[in-house]
């Protein structure tokens, strides 16, 4: 049972709650559209990469003398191809004794697959470490890539602060080589390569030594500071969006809980007092 408003106040909820699910709807629309974008972009990004003037390079079919064959298909002259292994550290997490309780008693942040969604960085975890924790599993310095590799395979994240991961979880801290946000954006293209090397297996698995040996294209480190940029730009306006669509969730919530149950009142204009 509930108490029934009168309907002109009935009226002004709805009209009300209508333009937040409104608000709501449109910021989910934006924030998809950014997601298909950045997908577009980071595609041209790592295939054609950008050039002296800070524009795209034309595709290989219209300018095939600025690109080279490679193992990775069609790259920019200038560019290389490395392993993973050569672009960094390679570490495989591991999950400290869940019997001892003390392990789980802090702050620190304990990544597993479930932790790792669609933005670059790792801010929360389902678990935490103590200091007695992390000394017990593998401490990652900040910055370095995350890269599911048991389950669901190629989920790439990255943490501003040092951190520990599960098993199912192979990271790269990376040397001079390569800028960490470039690092960040190019793991992406591991997706396909991760998905071959695991096969048919049931849970696919990547190990160590073969994630390791997995290919990633690498630019001058004028061009991956670029391309980095404009991905973080991309990623930034998709975290905002996300960030207000929480807000007007937040908003909608709490109005329904005061409006619905009467506890706040809305003042309805004399023209619309009647039945």
């Amino acid at each position: 049972k509930f108490d029934l408003l009168p309907l002109p106040e009935q009226r002004r909820i709805a009209a009300i709650l209508d333009t937040l699910d409104e608000a709501i709807r449109r910021t989910e629309q934006v924030i998809e559209k950014l997601k298909q974008m950045k997908q577009g972009l980071l595609h041209d990004l790592l295939t054609r990469g950008i050039d002296d003037n800070g524009e795209l390079r034309p595709p290989p079919d219209e300018a095939p003398h600025l690109y080279k064959d490679s193992p990775l298909g069609r790259i920019p002259r200038g560019w290389e191809t490395s392993s993973v292994g050569g672009l960094g550290s390679v570490f495989t997490g591991n999950t400290p004794s869940t019997s001892v309780p003390r392990f789980y008693a802090g702050t620190e942040l304990f990544v597993s697959p479930g932790d790792i969604g669609e933005e670059r960085w790792v801010r929360h975890t389902a678990k935490n470490l103590s200091e007695a924790g992390l000394k017990v599993g593998r401490t990652l310095p900040p910055l370095a890539v995350m890269v599911t590799c048991i389950g669901i395979l190629g989920r790439v994240g990255q943490s501003q602060v040092r951190c520990a991961t599960n098993q199912q979880i192979n990271s790269i801290v990376p040397n001079s080589r390569v800028q960490p946000a470039f690092l960040y954006h190019a793991a992406s293209l591991l997706r396909p390569q991760l998905e071959r090397a695991a096969g048919l297996q049931v849970i696919p698995i990547i190990n160590k030594s073969t994630f390791s040996e997995l290919l990633l294209p690498v630019p001058s480190p004028l061009e991956q500071e670029a391309i980095g940029s404009r991905c973080d730009t991309v990623d930034n306006a998709i975290h905002a969006e996300k960030t207000e669509l929480d807000k007007l969730r937040t908003l909608k919530h709490g109005l329904m809980d005061d409006l619905l149950t009467g506890r706040v009142r809305v003042s309805i204009p004399a023209e619309e007092q009647h039945p």
